[in-house]
């Protein structure tokens, strides 16, 4: 009897040690991806044929990084990809797309810690009030993440920092 117990002891141990060593994927989807916002200057964008972007808006950088430990790919519309993965917390700020006639999936992966950088226009809509700050969502589409009704509630969106929108030109900031 004694025999079958020590049996049962050292399958459970081997048990508990190789779940955890078979971890290969971090289990939050929360953790699947940071996407962090910068707002670098205010100025005027320049877009063809569209003359709403010719508002004053705020130039940031949004940088998407993967927190997995392994690949991950994200899937972005051409040059629509300011409209169908990208979302902001306020209604009065959108991003300012350039006008495009071709459209086709690019299909981006990034490895482990690596990291894709975004420059966009973040534009405010004329006669709101004024927006003193805003978060900005990437809508996460991959070949395993179909996901592009944004209208759709169960959308995979992960936000960024809180930024304010205020011209950073020729300023500096230590990061942690």
């Amino acid at each position: 009897m004694g025999i079958t117990n020590r049996y049962k002891t050292l399958f459970l141990f081997l048990f508990i040690v190789s779940n955890d060593l078979s971890y290969s994927q971090n289990s939050k989807s929360l953790d699947l991806i940071n996407v962090r916002l910068s707002v670098v200057a205010k100025g005027t964008p320049y877009s063809v044929g569209n003359e709403t972007s010719k508002n004053e808006c705020f130039f940031a950088l949004a940088t998407i990084t993967n927190l997995q430990d392994t690949a991950i790919e994200v899937s972005l519309p051409g040059c629509a990809w300011p409209l169908i993965n990208w979302v902001t917390s306020s209604e009065n700020v959108f991003l300012t797309n350039v006008n495009c006639d071709a459209q086709q999936m690019e299909y981006i992966t990034l490895q482990p810690n690596q990291a894709i950088e975004f420059n966009i226009a973040l534009s405010l809509k004329e006669g709101k009030s004024k927006v003193e700050s805003v978060k900005l969502g990437f809508n996460y589409n991959s070949v395993s993440f179909k996901n592009f009704d944004r209208e759709n509630p169960k959308q995979l969106i992960f936000w960024s920092n809180e930024v304010k929108l205020v011209n950073n030109l020729n300023t500096y900031k230590i990061r942690d």
